[in-house]
């Protein structure tokens, strides 16, 4: 489900162990009642927001839109990069960034 801002609020709460907890209460069908989703960690929720439910494993995701600046217009020569993941990182060069799996680094 979709909320705008009215239909949702974020409340910091601290734990038994004094870190502090974020949840996030929305509109419920009952007058005046909001449920309460307590949130894994503390992020910056804000504007709309979806509600997703995983009913297979009882819990529910808050996704949250943010807008990104557009970056600045590229200015000198272009530089490639080649991006294994998990395997190995090259520069336009072919100079290898440090990886575990590659045998050709010199770390």
């Amino acid at each position: 489900m979709s909320l705008d801002s009215t239909l949702y609020s974020v409340v910091d709460n601290g734990t038994q162990k004094g870190k502090p907890r974020r949840y996030v209460k929305v509109v419920s069908s009952t007058h005046h009642k909001r449920i309460s989703l307590p949130l894994s960690g503390i992020s910056r929720v804000s504007g709309n927001i979806r509600v997703v439910l995983d009913e297979e494993h009882k819990r529910a995701f808050i996704h949250v839109i943010y807008d990104v600046a557009p970056l600045a217009a590229p200015t000198g020569s272009a530089v490639a990069l080649d991006w294994g993941i998990t395997e190995v990182c090259t520069d336009e060069d072919g100079a290898c960034v440090f990886s575990l799996k590659c045998a050709t680094c010199s770390r």
